[in-house]
């Protein structure tokens, strides 16, 4: 089907699903079209005023607020702080895709992670995992990856005397 052309005038995409009927994009887009200029608000109250829109957090799910306490008779390892801080967070741990990342899944956790926070959860998953790695999120799968930050390798040269 083909619509006709106008000028000036403005025809929503439509995205085939496969299914029976077209669907139609959402509009305005929280993610493409963010207007920071104007805020909409509304009435919490007789004296407040609250923000009607997504907060950065709930936007951006890194950029949440976690406030993390592990508890030490768990005797937990990398891979289980990682876990107790990825609960409720709308992220899963991806499975160590090499020795790097299982040998740092299996390190204990040290004792000053036990606590962590508040600090946005992609702050706590770099902490955890340390400076050796960096922090690979996945947004459709909603998974977290860890891959090692610098990949050279230090040969240790003989001594020929």
């Amino acid at each position: 089907m083909t619509l006709p052309y106008s000028a000036g005038m403005r025809y929503p995409r439509v995205v085939t699903t496969g299914l029976d009927q077209p669907t139609h994009e959402v509009e305005p887009d929280v993610y493409r079209d963010r207007d920071t200029s104007r805020v909409e608000v509304i009435r919490g109250g007789r004296y407040a005023l609250v923000t009607a829109s997504a907060t950065l957090q709930q936007r951006n799910l890194l950029e949440q607020t976690v406030n993390v306490s592990i508890p030490a008779s768990m005797s937990p390892s990398v891979e289980d702080g990682l876990r107790y801080t990825l609960q409720h967070t709308g992220y899963s741990l991806c499975a160590p895709q090499g020795k790097p990342q299982q040998l740092l899944y299996s390190r204990p956790l040290p004792a000053a992670h036990f606590r962590l926070g508040p600090m946005p959860l992609r702050e706590a998953l770099q902490v955890l995992a340390g400076s050796a790695f960096e922090v690979q999120a996945d947004p459709i799968a909603r998974n977290i990856c860890y891959q090692v930050r610098d990949q050279r390798l230090i040969e240790e040269v003989g001594h020929d005397r």
